[in-house]
């Protein structure tokens, strides 16, 4: 069994989650970022809508249950 540091492992859920936005997204979401801090999943970026915007929540309380994700995504 490999052991993985902490870090390794936020790194690897950041980029999961990253994907999973943006194939849920369709790559609709500029500058694409998921960031673990702790218990709080921040996605940021830029949409041109807020249903785009909504898509991203959405995909990552699908895959993670009752964690809501905090949406800093910009409408522009």
């Amino acid at each position: 069994m490999e052991l993985r540091t902490l870090p390794s492992v936020v790194d690897e859920l950041s980029g999961w989650l990253r994907e999973l936005v943006r194939r849920r997204a369709h790559g609709c979401i500029r500058n694409l970022d998921v960031d673990v801090r702790g218990e709080t999943i921040v996605i940021q970026g830029r949409a041109a809508s807020y249903y785009t915007k909504q898509m991203a929540t959405e995909a990552v309380r699908d895959e993670l249950g009752d964690l809501f994700p905090r949406n800093e995504i910009v409408v522009d």
